[in-house]
């Protein structure tokens, strides 16, 4: 009922008209690029991104409490009508580098060479707010140093990361706004472990999507419905005469329903669907699944952060029922007021694995029971290595941290990976492969350890940051029998300068 009432709310705001102008401000919610909640330490810390333009209304003119008996009468201002009103335009740039290597990036297993590369990406963008109307528009060109074929090409590296209009509003209070948003946009929900903006990435992540948000004193609504590939007839050239399939595409819709009951304690919950028929790679995959989870965090004393977020997933995945669930923990505390300050955090995470009875793609097993990980930002929780992924594993974080002003935060953390089921896949970040991916023979759970060191500086506020980091990942039992016994090393050194 509350949802309904904030939904209806809301959508009457929206679709009031030109007549709630004196009473009727810009939203000031949601920007062009979310940025994940700061409740708990995290392993990263993503680059403030450049933000869209929020038009904000001429404060009214103040009026003495108690006026002269034979004042003059008040001269009524001559307010600018709506169609009169100028839009207000905002334009942004972002630059992007990355410098990385990787040692073993096979773990010793094979012939990999040892990697080394540049990665950029640069932003520009332009915002116009006219009342409650919203315009963004944001390309980017992102790309790896030296992969043209040569210095005059051009290999259409440059996209649209977002595009949208958006029309919202609030309250005279504040207490009730929202908005509807339509377009190209990013999208990232709480601490990122189901959707994320995935900003660690030079191309990030955008949905083509529908969104709408409200909220209502401390009762938030946001879901949104994306189109993830479209209808089409798709063909496989490998097999003679070629094999074509008609496509129904690919669909995900989801929504959150928030409360922000007190600095102690927030709760939310959420509902994601995905629909996949077909894909290029594979003509009869097809993929339904839905997730119901919820996450509840806070600060219940003073430098003390708690998080825990759970989910159970049912649907199918090819001819098999799907059945998973995962959830995550952890608890942090920052010590003192100072400009010096000291802290850490610990946490652990689990999410269920499929068992595989074959070598075959399937694996076997009637029931597919690897938890889908949907669109998240996984570098910020499983170690920076980018060697885990939220899906049959389990990970215990221990992190110490130090912190000097809002100028520079220094982590050290330790991971401890295992499988959770020890015959299921081991996938990456990215949800790719590890090695060999999975042994139906194999009995050990113990993947490796992980050693993070990173330094974020930001010297200019939100203007630049930089940010040198290392990790050593050391394979064990599981680990070394599937991928490799030799360590490997990852160093990076990342600078992103914003305006605007």
């Amino acid at each position: 009922m509350i949802a309904t009432n904030t939904a209806a709310s809301v959508l009457a705001l929206l679709f009031a008209g030109p007549s709630l102008e004196p009473t009727l401000r810009p939203a000031t919610g949601p920007t062009a690029v979310e940025a994940p909640e700061v409740d708990a330490p995290e392993v990263d810390t993503p680059p403030t991104q450049p933000q869209p333009p929020v038009a904000t209304p001429p404060s009214p003119e103040p009026v003495a409490e108690h006026e002269p008996e034979n004042a003059p009468a008040a001269v009524t201002p001559d307010v600018e009508s709506p169609a009169k009103r100028k839009p207000e335009f905002s334009p942004g740039v972002q630059v992007f580098l990355r410098g990385q290597g990787r040692v073993n990036p096979d773990f010793g297993a094979g012939s990999a060479q040892n990697t080394g590369t540049v990665l950029e990406r640069a932003r520009i963008q332009l915002g116009a707010t006219w009342g409650p109307l919203k315009a963004f528009v944001q390309v980017q060109d992102a790309r790896a140093w030296g992969f043209e074929a040569s210095t005059t090409s051009n290999q259409a590296n440059t996209d649209l990361h977002q595009g949208f209009l958006e029309l919202g509003g609030e309250s005279e209070t504040r207490s009730l706004s929202g908005y509807v948003r339509a377009g190209r946009q990013e999208v990232a929900w709480g601490k990122q472990r189901m959707v994320g903006s995935l900003l660690w990435l030079p191309g990030a992540r955008s949905f083509d999507a529908v969104r709408a948000v409200g909220k209502a004193s401390i009762v938030e609504l946001d879901m949104f419905v994306a189109l993830l590939s479209p209808r089409a007839t798709l063909v496989d050239p490998s097999t003679d005469p070629p094999q074509s399939e008609k496509s129904a595409g690919a669909q995900l819709a989801a929504g959150k329903l928030s409360f922000d009951i007190h600095k102690a304690i927030n709760v939310e919950g959420m509902a994601l669907s995905v629909f996949e028929d077909g894909t290029a790679a594979d003509l009869s995959f097809e993929r339904r699944i839905a997730d119901f989870g919820g996450r509840v965090w806070g600060a219940p004393l003073a430098g003390l952060t708690y998080d825990v977020e759970g989910h159970g997933q049912v649907g199918r995945v090819r001819d098999q029922d799907h059945r998973a669930w995962a959830w995550a923990a952890n608890v942090g505390y920052m010590y003192g007021k100072h400009r010096v300050k000291p802290g850490g955090h610990v946490g652990y995470a689990m999410a269920s694995g499929h068992q595989c009875t074959m070598a075959t793609e399937a694996c076997g097993n009637a029931d597919n029971n690897d938890f889908y990980n949907f669109f998240p930002t996984n570098h910020i929780h499983y170690g920076i290595a980018d060697q885990m992924n939220w899906s049959n594993m389990r990970d215990l974080e221990v992190a110490a941290k130090l912190g000097f002003d809002k100028l520079l935060t220094a982590v050290l953390a330790y991971h401890y990976f295992q499988l959770q089921e020890p015959d299921g896949r081991w996938t990456n970040a990215g949800g790719g492969l590890v090695g060999s991916g999975w042994d139906p023979t194999n009995t050990g759970r113990g993947l490796g350890h992980e050693l993070d060191a990173f330094v974020t500086l930001k010297p200019w506020d939100s203007h630049l940051m930089v940010q040198p980091g290392y990790a050593l990942f050391l394979p064990v039992d599981a680990g070394a029998r599937l991928a490799g016994d030799t360590p490997q090393h990852f160093a990076f050194l990342w600078l992103v300068g914003t305006f605007g």
